[in-house]
């Protein structure tokens, strides 16, 4: 998964999630979308406050146990901050 994570400029955490057709049919994309979008939010901190998330999902996810998944968006959240392009 390659993840971006920028300080938010609305009141809540927003996440993004994209799948490229290159990873599978749409069953597959569909699924490793869900699996993405529980992971984060079940490793969201409400204590960093509003973020906004952009993550590509890649074909491995569709394998990776479940516990890694989540290992790899706990890593999302505890990264630095990058400052957003042009501001």
């Amino acid at each position: 998964m390659l993840a971006f994570r920028v300080r938010g400029e609305t009141d809540e955490t927003r996440v993004g999630i994209s799948v490229i057709r290159r990873t599978g049919n749409a069953v597959v994309r569909n699924r490793i979308r869900r699996r993405l979008r529980a992971a984060f939010a079940a490793e969201l901190d409400p204590t960093l406050g509003p973020l906004d998330i952009v993550a590509v999902g890649r074909p491995g996810a569709v394998d990776l146990p479940y516990a890694d998944l989540r290992r790899h968006c706990q890593r999302v959240f505890s990264a630095r901050l990058r400052s957003r392009a042009g501001r």
